[in-house]
């Protein structure tokens, strides 16, 4: 069974995991720390059956929500893991005045792409060299926010 459930100082460990695990430049246990305490963070891991599964780290300011670093455990990907991060984190962004989502995601991530096309983001823009490597990145964005 999936929980979702705020982000601790102790899910630090297995979040480095995951993010090694994930990306080709992983943020450091520093970086990721210190993404803890950002103001305005809303930072979330799903669970399952005790094992982190996914984490997902934003930061809300006014009305827009930035999605800054999300990652699914590999053997529990295609599970609905990021899906109910997804979910999860606009729902209670929404609840706090969120109006926009937006993220940055590698050109190259077809199924982060095709995950966040599925939730309403649309490519914005290009970032030309926005990774360490010199990839670039599309600038995503959504409505979150209640609409009268």
């Amino acid at each position: 069974m999936f929980e979702i459930r705020e982000m601790e100082p102790g899910d630090l460990d297995g979040i480095c995991r995951i993010e090694c695990a994930s990306f080709s430049t992983p943020w450091a246990k520093v970086m990721l720390a210190a993404a803890m305490r950002f103001s305005g963070s809303l930072n979330f891991v799903c669970e399952r059956d005790g094992i982190l599964a996914g984490y997902v780290f934003s930061r809300l300011t006014g009305t827009e929500l930035h999605i800054i670093n999300t990652a699914v455990e590999p053997s529990m990907r295609r599970q609905g893991v990021g899906t109910r991060l997804l979910r999860f984190l606009t729902d209670k962004a929404r609840d706090k005045g969120a109006l926009w989502a937006y993220l940055e995601v590698r050109k190259n991530n077809l199924a982060a792409i095709r995950l966040y096309q599925k939730h309403g983001f649309g490519i914005v823009d290009t970032i030309p060299g926005y990774y360490e490597d010199g990839s670039d990145a599309y600038l995503m964005a959504a409505a979150v926010g209640k609409r009268d």
